[in-house]
């Protein structure tokens, strides 16, 4: 498409426009694929590629795409997405998705609204086609999107983008947490200039899976030894049947040992709903690969790891690593994390590749997956902008 039609729009060109979710009356493969879906999924396929040098997060054609975006919304967590566009002459009336050609299409916008605990925050995400930046775009569509969150009484937004691992002066500091960002990445100055604070740095960081077999084969990797008190059980996506409340109450363990920050209240989950919100993974194309390891006699569970992928995809992602209070600094953080990608090496040997972040204030995990031989290849950091005195601005503590 022309990125010069309109070289700086006026703010009020720049329009969001809800994507469908399917009903009753519409089921999601009921209609054609419009050009809009077409350029929507080019946008989060750049997205992906943007942030994660790959595209394999994402629905491997857009029909999926679509199929997946417009399932009901989650209860607890409902996603709402919008398409940006950019409509110079925009109809009085709100113009449908459906109705808008591939060129009004400019970036995607979204934000999570949290329906159980912390009810006034929401996570957002913004894109903006990269040849299209600098135009005033971005700065229009989050202002847009804020106007959204204070209509479902918002009061803050967080963000977590992720930017190259830049060792270049001058240097960002998180309000809280170790780690700089380096302050010229045009992401963080658009995030600065448009009320956000900087929360947090974490470590973005991948494993070579046929390294790792052959330092886990040459011993300079070695499995620490498990208590004979306790077993390691191996899941895929039959973990859905062993959803037992000790594998949930390590989840709600992990949560409050990790919350999202110093102010939020840690979130929850039951068994009910863990199991439905891993249903829906499973149904939108992705399988898992969990270890778990427990005490034998209790069944109560002191250490888990888990990774999830495409079915197509040859990079996984590492979701959480958890050890029990009790059971910390005996290795098994270590021990479970080299059983899965054992696991996974055995059981989906297309994938070559494990990719995760992890705070640079966890010591101990990064240790781990230093010692496993994870090497550094950006920076994910948490940002969070707070609405007060009729301004958004960023994050400050009481008496600050």
């Amino acid at each position: 498409m022309s990125t010069d039609r309109i070289p700086h729009p006026s703010a009020d060109a720049v329009v969001l426009v809800p994507l469908p979710h399917a009903t009753d009356e519409t089921s999601s493969g009921a209609q054609l694929i419009g050009p809009a879906w077409q350029r929507m999924y080019e946008l989060a396929r750049a997205d992906q590629i943007e942030t994660n040098g790959h595209a394999d997060y994402l629905s491997p054609t857009v029909a999926q795409y679509r199929e997946n975006t417009m399932k009901p919304l989650n209860p607890e967590f409902p996603h709402h997405r919008f398409a940006v566009a950019l409509l110079p002459d925009a109809p009085a009336n709100p113009l449908p998705f459906d109705a808008l050609a591939a060129e009004d299409v400019v970036g995607a916008v979204s934000a999570v609204l949290p329906q159980k605990e912390n009810t006034y925050t929401s996570h957002v995400d913004l894109f903006v086609d990269p040849h299209l930046r600098r135009r005033g775009i971005g700065t229009a569509a989050l202002a847009n999107l804020r106007t959204f969150l204070r209509e479902h009484n918002r009061t803050q937004a967080e963000t977590w983008p992720t930017t190259p691992a830049n060792a270049d002066e001058p240097r960002v500091t998180p309000r809280i947490g170790v780690g700089t960002l380096y302050a010229n990445d045009p992401t963080v100055r658009f995030l600065r200039a448009n009320g956000f604070g900087l929360e947090m740095v974490e470590k973005v960081s991948e494993l070579d899976l046929e390294t790792f077999k052959g330092r886990l084969v040459s011993g300079a990797i070695t499995p620490p030894k498990l208590d004979p008190a306790l077993e390691i059980l191996t899941y895929g996506n039959d973990v859905l049947e062993h959803i037992t409340p000790e594998f949930i109450a390590a989840i709600n363990a992990f949560n409050a040992d990790h919350p999202q920050s110093d102010s939020a209240t840690p979130y929850t989950t039951t068994p009910e709903q863990f199991t439905q919100d891993l249903k829906e993974s499973i149904e939108r194309g992705f399988d898992h690969r969990v270890i778990v390891i427990r005490e034998r006699e209790s069944g109560r569970v002191v250490a888990t790891s888990e990774v999830y992928f495409r079915r197509s995809s040859s990079v996984a992602a590492q979701a959480d690593t958890w050890v029990h209070a009790d059971y910390r600094g005996r290795g098994l953080a270590t021990l479970a994390k080299i059983e899965l990608y054992r696991d996974v090496l055995i059981r989906v040997p297309r994938v070559t590749r494990v990719a995760t972040e992890n705070a640079e204030s966890n010591v101990g995990m990064w240790k781990v997956n230093e010692r496993l031989g994870f090497e550094v290849v950006a920076a994910n950091s948490h940002w969070v902008s707070v609405f007060n005195d009729d301004d958004w601005a960023p994050f400050v503590e009481n008496g600050a």
